[in-house]
């Protein structure tokens, strides 16, 4: 017999049939209709076996009464015993979980919420957490397995991916021209969670070079207002920054016609780190060198009445 299970006194046979039955119902420690402790109340035909049980035996004890008869008594035991825990199947869970600003709830199966309590079964922020199942009974119930320890198990709301898109979006790489001042492509992304915003951050550069810009989250705004919450991909996109072109275009009225064996000069101005050069178009007419350091072009005349192309 098992705990709140309802037993019934059955009388097979009576004479004189219409004697009067009292009845009682006894626990005890052992396979015993006697020595037994009293249970307080249980006097009828029928008993629910209550709490304090698990584990004792029970019994009733029958008394028949007529009157001009002698009152009679017998006893019997209940079968099965001792009293029984009543066995509960053990909760699982199932279903994945991807953070959305929400609060999220583990799918619990055989839940059986009127006997076992549950705690650490729904969250909001993505994260790992341990849902656990305990008997709210023990004394009177235990798993399918005898046992009466808390089940767990763990569940995860896992972090939202997030793809980020990348203006301009040329490949395989993004190319820029150095003029002094950051260049990047420009990364963005959405949350796709109502009221949140991610913020991005990213490298930017400004010298002649290859590079990967790699986008981060800096923050987030609105709801649960955490990073952690959110990841990324495609968050890289590489670019260049390449020399800016230069040119020197000498004033022609400095370079009238040369005497031969005079040179004229030409002073400039540059702020690149380009590889510089200077040129004659007719070096039978005139030579021309140039001294980066000094930002001096210098052009020599080699025959007269002639005005070099220079370039």
């Amino acid at each position: 017999c098992r705990y709140d299970e309802t037993l019934t006194a059955v009388i097979n046979r009576m004479d004189p049939s219409d004697s009067t039955l009292t009845y009682q119902w006894y626990s005890n420690t052992s396979a015993s209709t006697t020595g037994g402790t009293v249970i307080s109340g249980a006097t009828k035909q029928t008993y629910k076996i209550g709490k304090g049980l698990v584990g004792k035996y029970i019994y009733v004890v029958v008394t028949a009464s007529r009157t001009n008869y002698n009152t009679n008594t017998f006893a019997a035991l209940a079968p099965n015993g001792p009293v029984q825990k009543i066995t509960v199947t053990k909760p699982t869970i199932s279903g994945t979980y991807t953070y959305n600003g929400k609060t999220q709830y583990v799918t619990i199966n055989n839940p059986n919420t009127s006997l076992v309590n549950v705690t650490g079964n729904s969250a909001i922020d993505a994260g790992k957490y341990t849902v656990k199942f305990t008997l709210k009974d023990s004394a009177n119930y235990e798993w399918t397995d005898k046992t009466i320890t808390a089940v767990e198990y763990p569940w995860e709301i896992k972090v939202k991916e997030l793809t980020v898109t990348w203006n301009p979006n040329t490949n395989p790489k993004v190319t820029y021209t150095y003029d002094a001042k950051e260049h990047a492509p420009t990364p963005s992304v959405t949350s796709g969670v109502e009221k949140e915003t991610v913020n991005l951050s990213w490298n930017k550069e400004i010298v002649v070079g290859d590079y990967i810009s790699t986008a981060q989250i800096s923050s987030v705004t609105g709801g649960q207002a955490k990073k952690s919450n959110y990841t990324l991909k495609n968050n890289t996109k590489p670019f260049e920054i390449i020399h800016a072109p230069s040119k020197i275009n000498p004033n022609p009225a400095s370079l009238l016609e040369l005497v031969e064996g005079t040179t004229k000069t030409i002073s400039f101005t540059y702020n690149g780190d380009g590889v510089l050069s200077a040129k004659s178009s007719d070096t039978s007419k005139a030579t021309v060198s140039i001294d980066t350091s000094k930002k001096v072009v210098s052009v020599t005349g080699v025959s007269n009445g002639k005005k070099p192309n220079f370039s």
